[in-house]
């Protein structure tokens, strides 16, 4: 539905990015990744991308859980994690156009993944999306809560960041 939307309200945008709301974004690093990667992004979806993953089968597992069923081959398509993905608005609209066609899955980014297979786009993983603290910890005294880790150059998107934090560390100036 977010990007029914899009294609409806926001037809004049050029790139579209997709996040949870308990992730933090570096804005800044995102900006220059989608200009350096503007042809790329005209025919795929980038971000944390696995090439294959098999489904979730365990009934325990409430929200991931996928039934034979619902999807009966052992392996998703590649797929790029919903918390934090972007893309063209050229791919967002054919992506709508198709989903017509693709039927419901439960899980958007999979469904997504499946719109965009379907259409014979590609995934690119770029790195800096939910990476690990650990290398750049070591920068800030292997302080993982310093707020300027958040704002390296390398970091794009954090994950389970509580929106307080989220505040400090745009309130923080770093070096």
């Amino acid at each position: 539905m977010g990007l029914q939307w899009t294609v409806k309200f926001c037809n004049n945008t050029k790139y579209i990015f997709k996040t949870d709301d308990d992730m933090y974004v570096n804005i800044p690093r995102l900006v220059t990744l989608i200009k350096q990667n503007e042809d790329v992004l005209q025919t795929s979806v980038g971000g944390r991308c696995f090439m294959s993953r098999r489904p979730n089968r365990d009934k325990r597992s409430k929200k991931w859980y996928t039934s034979f069923e619902m999807y009966p081959q052992n392996n998703y398509p590649g797929f790029c994690s919903g918390t934090g993905y972007m893309t063209s608005f050229n791919v967002v609209s054919k992506v709508v156009n198709i989903s017509r066609n693709i039927p419901f899955f439960h899980l958007e980014d999979i469904y997504l993944s499946l719109c965009v297979n379907k259409l014979g786009f590609k995934l690119h993983n770029f790195e800096g999306f939910i990476p690990s603290l650990g290398e750049l910890r070591d920068k800030y005294n292997n302080d993982k809560h310093h707020p300027c880790i958040y704002k390296n150059e390398s970091l794009v998107t954090m994950h389970q960041v509580p929106i307080k934090w989220i505040k400090h560390i745009w309130q923080t100036p770093c070096l």
